[in-house]
């Protein structure tokens, strides 16, 4: 079940989408960057087609370059999965961001040099990471 909250910025329903205990353990069965992308895309618009905002007709998305694209040739939507998520705009792999947060999930006294040897970042890095995570998770709780 994705988590769903507001955003601070606007009254958009959707923004963030941070994946339960239960699909992490999903995603590290096949912890690939493809895997990541498909659990976080899950858990914004669910599994199966979903209606397309441009042609409106139901939709199976496919994957191509980090992108989903409408099957349907006539149509050139494209959806971002990480558009609009605490990993947007990070060149930090999902991956990554995946481990660090299953890894808070367990500990929520994660040292920030824990942290960064965890998921091999720099200090700064990985504390810019935490901060934006543990953010997100006290405003969930909220």
């Amino acid at each position: 079940m994705p988590l769903l909250f507001k955003s601070r910025k606007s009254s958009e329903q959707y923004v963030t989408y941070l994946p339960s205990r239960e699909h992490l353990a999903l995603f590290f069965r096949h912890p690939e960057e493809e895997a990541a992308l498909e659990l976080l895309w899950v858990n914004r618009v669910g599994a199966g087609p979903i209606i397309c905002p441009q042609c409106k007709l139901p939709s199976s998305f496919t994957l191509e370059d980090k992108i989903y694209h409408c099957q349907y040739h006539f149509c050139d939507q494209q959806l971002d999965p990480i558009k609009g998520t605490v990993f947007a705009q990070s060149l930090i792999s999902l991956r990554r961001w995946y481990i660090l947060l299953d890894a808070i999930l367990e500990n929520r006294n994660l040292t920030i040099t824990a942290a960064s040897r965890k998921i091999g970042v720099s200090y700064m890095t990985a504390q810019k990471m935490v901060k934006k995570i543990k953010d997100e998770l006290a405003h969930v709780e909220r």
